[in-house]
């Protein structure tokens, strides 16, 4: 098959939001795809389909992003497990991508999303699986090299202006001290004035060959990498922040809460993640415009014990990671959610991981020891099923 298929315009300029299930059996049945199913999510719509009887996997995205997933897809597929890249349909402003369907992942199976739940579950956990998984971060950080710019400051600066400034503009929460645990104080205002000076300065960075966005439903323990709109030559920190942020809080709570979407067929989170809501005490003074917060992170043991191998990765290949770390995890933290539409208790819970992480030092030592460190003791396990603690 031709890697581009361009076969002009459906019902003239269409945008992702607009089409209809229908319109896109159309698209795909004038190239002799027949939908199986479909699943429509904020930014893309994906399912399977049926051609000449194999079953293949589609995303349908912008033309833009679909091609911004073809050159990723070209950087990483050679040094990393990916789903063949079948076809591409490009519809005006709008693009459709076909990858061979990945067999072993199927309903609440197959995803290292659906293997930590599982761990979790029996409360047992052997390194193995995470292993075969990070094995390819270690033979990528062999070749580092020094870029100007990276796919992944999607997430880091160029949500500056789009998401940080402007979710947050006007919050009355801006001009409130927060005290964490009684030795942390934080200013909203004056951490967002951090970020945006800290992001406007011109860095040359440390890079290696990554996936780019690595949740917990992005990586299968075959093991397979998906979803490589930002795949490419990433910063480090960039990538540990992103993986870390995800694998420990936001795809066991903030995610399944906050975009149910992303989870179709693996929706066992769903029934599960109130049992990773915060047990915080706080109060909220308007008149002296304080917030006091008092808690841990609410953090499984299996969690702990794959950011632990996922870390030592780095630390065995010699990288170290400095103090501007903690920038990256707290754009993550106020960029993927915007945390004023949260439940109150979850904006306190977003406020007090803000004021944790950035307590981070590195004292002279690599800042990924100390984030260990931190993680083992400010957070508390997690109680699933009969209340067994994991």
């Amino acid at each position: 098959m031709n890697l581009i298929n361009i076969f002009g315009k459906v019902g003239g300029k269409m945008e992702i939001t607009e089409l209809s299930e229908k319109d896109i059996k159309a698209i795909l049945k004038t190239n002799q795809y027949i939908i199986k199913n479909i699943n429509f999510q904020n930014n893309s719509i994906n399912g399977s389909t049926i051609k000449n009887k194999i079953k293949y996997f589609f995303k349908i995205m912008s033309s833009e992003r679909c091609k911004q997933e073809i050159e990723g897809y070209s950087s990483i597929k050679a040094e990393y497990p990916v789903p063949r890249l079948v076809e591409y349909i490009e519809c005006t402003d709008t693009g459709i991508l076909i990858y061979e369907y990945v067999n072993a992942i199927k309903n609440n199976q197959g995803l290292l999303h659906d293997y930590i739940l599982k761990c979790e579950a029996k409360n047992t956990y052997t390194s193995d699986v995470v292993k075969k998984i990070f094995q390819y971060y270690d033979k990528s950080l062999k070749k580092i090299c020094r870029v100007n710019s990276f796919p992944m400051e999607e997430f880091y600066k160029k949500r500056i202006n789009t998401r940080l400034l402007n979710w947050y503009k006007d919050w009355e929460i801006n001009e409130y001290k927060i005290i964490i645990n009684e030795t942390i104080n934080i200013n909203l205002k004056e951490i967002i004035g951090t970020l945006e000076n800290f992001f406007e300065m011109p860095k040359t960075y440390e890079a290696f060959l990554s996936q780019g966005d690595p949740n917990t439903v992005n990586i299968g323990i075959k093991p397979i990498f998906m979803d490589l709109t930002t795949a490419g030559y990433n910063y480090i920190e960039a990538e540990i922040a992103a993986f870390m942020w995800s694998e420990l809080i936001a795809d066991a709570y903030f995610c399944p809460k906050y975009h149910a979407k992303s989870y179709k067929y693996h929706e066992q989170i769903l029934c599960l993640y109130d049992n990773y809501k915060p047990n915080l005490k706080y109060s909220i003074n308007r008149d002296k415009k304080t917030i006091k917060i008092d808690g841990n992170l609410k953090i499984s043991k299996i969690r702990k014990k794959i950011l632990n191998e996922y870390l030592r990765i780095f630390m065995k290949n010699n990288i170290v990671v400095g103090e501007e770390l903690k920038y990256y995890i707290v754009m993550r933290i106020l960029c993927i959610f915007n945390i004023r539409e949260m439940e109150e208790i979850d904006t306190i819970y977003s406020l007090f991981c803000v004021g944790m992480f950035l307590k981070l030092e590195a004292k002279g030592k690599n800042i990924l020891s100390n984030i260990e460190l931190m993680i083992e003791n400010y957070s508390e396990d997690v109680k699933i099923g009969h209340g067994e603690t994991v």
